[in-house]
C-alpha cells in the first residue's frame, strides 16, 4: 500500500517537472508570450477563437506531423499554464484598479475640503458687502438730505436776492428811476430776458401791492413795460426783415415769457402780404365781365382770380410753417391764428366780392359762383388737410414726446372756418330759394313760347266740329292700351335699363363719394343723353317735313319737344351739381326733393299734361269734311312723350336716386310723384292714341264712303280693267302713310298695338263693305285684285296675326271668281285647319265653328268658317238670286 502510493507521487512528481518544463519552455516563446500580456486584451478587437488558435499553433503543428495518435494531455498542460499566466495577469489588474480607487477617494475628500474653505471665504466677502453697502446707503441717504437742504436754502437765497432785486427796482421805479434795468436790457439779447422778466413780475408784484405812495411806481411799472414791449417788438420785427431766423426765435421765446407772446404773433401776421390787398381785391372785381362766363346748362367755372388766391394760400402756408415752427414757442397757436385769419379776412373779402359782382348779373350768375368758389375753397381745405395729416401734426406730436393724442392740429379749424364762409349764403333755405327761383325764371323762359300758344288757344271760341263716329267698334271688340311709354321694348334710351315707372329702383347707399366729388353718375347720364340725343336725331330734325313717309306733318308750339325737355333737365342736372357741392348731407336729400318735385311740377302739369289736353281736344274738334286725311302729329306727341318720360326716367335713376336712396321717407315721396306724373301723362297718351287711330278709321271709312256701286259691276262685261278701283288705292296709299310715319314714331309694344287695331279695324270694315256691293263675274276679278291689294299692304305692317285675317279676305275674293257648281269644291277644302281669327270682325258677333284639318301647303282659311257665315257674301254674286234653294244648297253643300 505504502509502495503504490509512494510510486503515485514519484510519477506526478515528473510530471510536474515536464510541465513546468513545457511551461517554461512554452512562454519562452516571444509569440505566445506576447499573446498572454495586458496590451494584448486591451485592444477592442479582441477575438477569444483567434486567441486560442495563437497560443496553440505550435502544439497543433507538432500533433499533426506526429504519427501518433492524438495526445491531448500536451494541451491541456498549456492550457492551464495559460490559464495561471492570466490568473496572474487578472490579480495585477485588480490589484491596479483598487490602488486607482483609493487615489481617487483620497482626490475627491481634498475637493471637497477645498470648496467647503471656498464657500466660507465667499460668505465672508458677501457679508462684508452687505456691511459696505448699507453704509453707503447710509451715507447717501445723508448726501441727498444735504443736498436738498443747500437746495432749498439756494432756493430761499435765490428768492431772496430776487425779491431783494425786486424791491430794490420797485423803489427805484418809485422814484422814477430806472437805470438799471436799463443797463440790463442795454447789454444784449439776454440782458433783454432778464429786464423782462424782471418787468413782468414788478407788473404782478404792483398789481398785487396797495400801499401809500406807491402809486408812481405802478405807472413807472406800466410805462416801462410798455416801452420794454415795443422794444422787443421792433427788436423782433427788424430780425423778420432781415430773415434773422435764430434772432427772431429769442425774441419770440422771450416776448412769450413777458406775457404769452400774443402781440408778437400779431406783429408777425399782421406784416403777411395776404393781409395788406384788401385795397386790390375791388379792383380785380369790379369788372362783371371778368367773371366767368357761364350757362345754365353748363358745369361752374372757377373765378381765375380766385384760383390763383387759393394756390398762393397753398404754398403760404407751407411756407409760413417752416418760419413758425421754428421761431414760435407756441408753434400750434401761431399757426391755427394765421389760417382763421386767411380764411376770415382774405377768402371772405374775396368770395364777398365775387359773389357781390356775380349777384348783380343774374341768379345764374351768383349761383355758378358760388358753386365754383366753393369747390375752389374745399380743394384748398383738403390740400391743408393732407399738408397738416403729414407735417404739422407730426411735428406738434414730436414736440410733445409723441403722446399727442389730439390728432390734427388744423383739422377742426379748417372745416368750422370753411363753413363759416358759407353760412351767410346757405344757412336755412337761402341757397335752395335762389335754386328754385332761378328754376323757375329759367322754366318759364323755355317754355314762353308753349304757354303763350296755351294762352292764345284759351282764348279762341270752342270749335264746333263733327265728332267722327264712323265705324266705332261695337262695345264686344276689345281695344288693348298703349303700353306705358317707358316701357317699350325698342326703346333707343331704356332698352338696356329695364327701367319701370312703378319701379322703386334701388341704389347703392350713398358715401362721401356719391354725396361730394361723385361725377360718374352725371357722366353716365350725359352719355346716355348724347346716345339719345343721337338716335332721336332722324325723328326731331325733321319733323316739319313729309321725312319720306309721303305724308306732311306740320309741328306746332303744342307739341311737346323733347329738345325743349333736354333743355330743361340740363339746367336741373346744373342745380343737383350746385346742390351736391353746397349742401351738407343733412340738407342734401331735402334739398334734392324740393328741386325734383319742381321739375316734376313744371313738367307736368304746366307742360306735357296742359300739352296732352289741348292734343285731345283738338281731336275733338276735327271735322273730317275739312280735311280728308287726318293729320298724324298725334304720332310726333306720343313718340315725344314717350322719350321725355324716358329722359326723366334716366334722369332720375343717374341723378335723384344715388341721392336719396339713404332716406326711406324722401326716397318713398320722390318715387310716387313720378310715378303719378308718369300714370297721368300715360293715361292722356292712351287717350290720345285710341283717338288718332279713330281719325285713321275715320278716313278709311271716308274712302270707303267713295266707292261706286258700278265698281265690282261694269256695264261692259267682256272689258275687265286690271288696276284697281281708286278707293282701294287711295285707301293703301294712306295706309302705307300711316304705317312709314307709325314705324318712325312709335316703337316695341306700342308699335304692335297701333297697327293691330288700325289693321283690324279696318279688316272688319271691308267685310262690311264688301256686303255693300253686287259683285259679277267680272266684277269679282276686280274685288279679289283690291283684296289682294289690301292683303299686300297689311302685309308690310309685319303683324302676323293682321296677315292671317286679310289672307282671309284674299281668299274670300274667290267667292266671286269661280263658278256656282265649284264653290263646294272652294269652301270644303281637305286640308284647312282652325283660322277662327280669320272672322274676328265680322259685323255679326255669332261664334264662329271651325274644323280643325292636317295642314299642308294648300291650306284654305274658307274651309275652316261656317257656310252659314259666308251667305251674306254669296248674296252679293249677281248671278245668285238666279240660283234655286236647292242649287244653293247642292252647291254649298247644306242639304
Amino acid at each position: 500500500m505504502i509502495s503504490s502510493n509512494k510510486k503515485e507521487n514519484d510519477a506526478n512528481s515528473e510530471m510536474n517537472k515536464a510541465t513546468q518544463g513545457l511551461r517554461t519552455l512554452s512562454f519562452a516563446d516571444p509569440a505566445i508570450k506576447a499573446h498572454l500580456q495586458l496590451e494584448a486584451f486591451k485592444n477592442s478587437k479582441f477575438n477569444p477563437k483567434e486567441f486560442i488558435e495563437n497560443i496553440t499553433t505550435k502544439l497543433v503543428e507538432k500533433a499533426k506531423s506526429s504519427s501518433k495518435e492524438f495526445d491531448p494531455k500536451p494541451f491541456i498542460r498549456h492550457f492551464e499554464a495559460v490559464a495561471e499566466e492570466l490568473q496572474k495577469t487578472k490579480r495585477k489588474v485588480v490589484n491596479k484598479i483598487e490602488d486607482l480607487e483609493d487615489a481617487i477617494q483620497a482626490s475627491e475628500a481634498g475637493r471637497q475640503r477645498k470648496l467647503v474653505e471656498i464657500n466660507t471665504a465667499f460668505e465672508d466677502v458677501q457679508s462684508s458687502f452687505e456691511s459696505l453697502e448699507l453704509r453707503l446707503t447710509e451715507v447717501g441717504n445723508t448726501a441727498v438730505r444735504i443736498g436738498e437742504q443747500l437746495e432749498t436754502i439756494d432756493k430761499q437765497r435765490a428768492r431772496a436776492v430776487e425779491a431783494r432785486d425786486l424791491i430794490q427796482h420797485y423803489i427805484e421805479l418809485n422814484d422814477k428811476n430806472s437805470n438799471r434795468l436799463d443797463e440790463l436790457r442795454k447789454s444784449g439779447i439776454e440782458g433783454e430776458c432778464k429786464a423782462a422778466i424782471i418787468a413782468r413780475r414788478l407788473n404782478a408784484i404792483a398789481k398785487d401791492v396797495d400801499l401809500p405812495d406807491t402809486e408812481k411806481a405802478r405807472e413807472e411799472i406800466a410805462k416801462y413795460c410798455e416801452i420794454l414791449e415795443k422794444s422787443l417788438l421792433e427788436s423782433f420785427d427788424n430780425a423778420y426783415k432781415k430773415n434773422d431766423v435764430p434772432t427772431m426765435k429769442q425774441y419770440a421765446r422771450t416776448l412769450y415769457d413777458f406775457n404769452g407772446g400774443n402781440s408778437c404773433v400779431q406783429t408777425y401776421v399782421n406784416q403777411h402780404e395776404l393781409f395788406n390787398r384788401v385795397d386790390e381785391i375791388e379792383s380785380l372785381y369790379n369788372i362783371t365781365t371778368e367773371i366767368s362766363s357761364t350757362s345754365a346748362t353748363t358745369p361752374a367755372i372757377p373765378n381765375p382770380n380766385l384760383v390763383k388766391l387759393c394756390d398762393q394760400i397753398k404754398q403760404y402756408v407751407k411756407q409760413e410753417w417752416t418760419v413758425i415752427s421754428a421761431v414760435f414757442p407756441n408753434f400750434v397757436s401761431v399757426i391755427q391764428n394765421f389760417v382763421q385769419r386767411v380764411f376770415a379776412q382774405t377768402i371772405q373779402i374775396h368770395l364777398e366780392a365775387i359773389l357781390s359782382a356775380a349777384e348783380n348779373i343774374s341768379n345764374i350768375y351768383y349761383l355758378q359762383a358760388l358753386c365754383s368758389s366753393h369747390a375752389v375753397i374745399r380743394s384748398l381745405v383738403q390740400d391743408l388737410h393732407k399738408f397738416d395729416d403729414t407735417v404739422i401734426a407730426a411735428k406738434s406730436a414730436g414736440s410733445q414726446g409723441g403722446s399727442s393724442t389730439s390728432g390734427t392740429v388744423l383739422g377742426v379749424i379748417l372745416d368750422r372756418c370753411f363753413d363759416d364762409l358759407y353760412v351767410p349764403y346757405t344757412e336755412g333755405n337761402r341757397y335752395i330759394d335762389v335754386e328754385v327761383k332761378f328754376l323757375k325764371d329759367g322754366f318759364e323762359n323755355f317754355l314762353v313760347t308753349f304757354k303763350a300758344f296755351a294762352d292764345q288757344r284759351k282764348k279762341l271760341p270752342p270749335k264746333r266740329g263733327t265728332v267722327s263716329t264712323l265705324s266705332t267698334p261695337s262695345p264686344a271688340q276689345t281695344r288693348p292700351s298703349i303700353a306705358l311709354p317707358t316701357n317699350q321694348t325698342a326703346s333707343p334710351l331704356l332698352s338696356n335699363n329695364s327701367t319701370n315707372t312703378s319701379s322703386t329702383t334701388s341704389a347703392s347707399s350713398p358715401t362721401k363719394e356719391t354725396m361730394f366729388g361723385a361725377t360718374a353718375n352725371f357722366t353716365r347720364f350725359n352719355q346716355a343723353l348724347n346716345d339719345m340725343a343721337a338716335g332721336f336725331a332722324a325723328g326731331i330734325g325733321g319733323l316739319g317735313a313729309s321725312g319720306g313717309t309721303g305724308l306732311e306733318i306740320v309741328v306746332s308750339p303744342g307739341i311737346p319737344s323733347l329738345e325743349l325737355v333736354g333743355k330743361l333737365v340740363e339746367v336741373h342736372c346744373g342745380a343737383i351739381r350746385r346742390c351736391k357741392e353746397l349742401n351738407s348731407s343733412g340738407d342734401l336729400m331735402k334739398n334734392v326733393d324740393i328741386l325734383f318735385k319742381f321739375l316734376v311740377e313744371i313738367m307736368g302739369s304746366k307742360y306735357l299734361e296742359l300739352a296732352l289736353d289741348i292734343a285731345n281736344e283738338d281731336f275733338v274738334t276735327i271735322d273730317p269734311t275739312k280735311n280728308i286725311e287726318t293729320d298724324l302729329k298725334s304720332l310726333i306727341i306720343i313718340e315725344n312723350t314717350t322719350k321725355i318720360l324716358q329722359l326723366l326716367q334716366l334722369h332720375f335713376q343717374h341723378m335723384i336716386l344715388p341721392l336719396i336712396n339713404s332716406s326711406p321717407t324722401i326716397h318713398r315721396e320722390v318715387v310716387i310723384c313720378k310715378n303719378e306724373l308718369m300714370a297721368r301723362v300715360e293715361k292722356q297718351l292712351n287717350l290720345l292714341a285710341q283717338k288718332q287711330i279713330e281719325a285713321i278709321v275715320n278716313t278709311l271709312t271716308i274712302y270707303l264712303n267713295r266707292q261706286k256701286r258700278t265698281d265690282f259691276k261694269p256695264k261692259d262685261e267682256n272689258i275687265v280693267s286690271a288696276l284697281n278701283t281708286p278707293t282701294c288705292t287711295q285707301a293703301c296709299e294712306f295706309l302705307n302713310k300711316v304705317n312709314a310715319n307709325v314705324k318712325k314714331h312709335l316703337r316695341g309694344e306700342n308699335l304692335q298695338v297701333f297697327l293691330y287695331e288700325v289693321g283690324s279695324q279696318f279688316h272688319s270694315m271691308i267685310l262690311d263693305h264688301i256686303k255693300k256691293f253686287p259683285v259679277s263675274h267680272s266684277g269679282g276679278l276686280i274685288l279679289s285684285t283690291d283684296l289682294s291689294l289690301y292683303h299686300q299692304t297689311i302685309t308690310k305692317f309685319n303683324i302676323p296675326s293682321l296677315s292671317s285675317k286679310y289672307e282671309f279676305l284674299r281668299e274670300l275674293g274667290t267667292l266671286f271668281i269661280i263658278k256656282p257648281e265649284n264653290l263646294y269644291a272652294l269652301i270644303h277644302h281637305k286640308n284647312g285647319t282652325n283660322a277662327s281669327q280669320a272672322l274676328d270682325g265680322l259685323s255679326n258677333s255669332r261664334r264662329i265653328s271651325t274644323k280643325t284639318m292636317g295642314g299642308s301647303s294648300s291650306f284654305s282659311y274658307l274651309s275652316t268658317v261656317d257656310v252659314q257665315l259666308l251667305y251674306p257674301f254669296l248674296a252679293m254674286r249677281t248671278d245668285w238670286v238666279k240660283l234655286s234653294k236647292l242649287e244653293k244648297d247642292m252647291f254649298l253643300g247644306t242639304e
